[in-house]
């Protein structure tokens, strides 16, 4: 996976969820609700590692969509709700997970290590801090398939929604690998000047240390 700045370039995400913003947030939960109930049924390990955090609150903001899903532990599945981006900072919750859409389907499907996105700024948490490990490490048991519980999900519109649901991942990721590209190219020479500057900065720096004014000397009998 490459490592681009989290907030500094936008990506397929990003660019195909800016209509999401004109949908209410109910279909999403209510295909969230199905997908989460198909994904516990297949992997229980999930219910049973929350089951501990019953009635807390986990909030999962993907940055690079106009929304956030409402994830609460229960002794049974958990539920989940999606939640317009704009309005989930009014929300009292236990804790906060935060990555790239991209980041957080690698993490559901065991692709990418939780501590490695963590400590390279691309996955940030907050709140309590035992509920986002429990949360994580029930994803680093299940290792879901995500196509395999959206091909459940789909019932019996699986083999026309299941031919639809691998085109649409092709040409997402030729979509996203070619605005990568695109992006890169655009910003290399915004790049190099920077670098250039910060060097040219360094450099004065390095000549006022060595024009400092000496300490003035005392003259006798002054």
């Amino acid at each position: 996976m490459q490592d681009r700045a989290p907030l500094s370039s936008p990506s397929a995400v990003l660019v195909a969820g800016l209509p999401l913003r004109l949908l209410p947030a109910w279909p999403l939960t209510r295909i969230l609700v199905r997908l989460v109930s198909v994904a516990t049924r297949r992997h229980p390990g999930i219910s049973e590692r929350l089951a501990d955090h019953a009635g807390r609150r986990l909030l999962i903001l993907p940055r690079d969509l106009p929304l956030a899903f409402l994830l609460e532990p229960t002794r049974g599945a958990p539920k989940v709700r999606a939640l317009p981006g704009d309005t989930a900072a009014g929300i009292a919750v236990d804790a906060t997970l935060r990555a790239p859409l991209a980041d957080l389907i690698a993490l559901a499907e065991g692709r990418v290590d939780g501590d490695a996105l963590f400590f390279s700024r691309r996955l940030h948490l907050s709140g309590d801090t035992e509920l986002v490990l429990a949360f994580r490490n029930a994803l680093d048991d299940a290792r879901i398939d995500l196509v395999a519980v959206a091909m459940e999900a789909l019932g019996p519109v699986a083999p026309v929604g299941g031919r639809a649901l691998d085109f649409a991942h092709r040409v997402f990721r030729r979509f996203d690998a070619d605005l990568a590209t695109a992006i890169d190219l655009a910003s290399g020479p915004l790049r190099a000047r920077v670098d250039e500057q910060a060097g040219e900065i360094e450099r004065l720096k390095a000549e006022l240390e060595g024009v400092r004014p000496l300490p003035r000397q005392r003259v006798a009998g002054a």
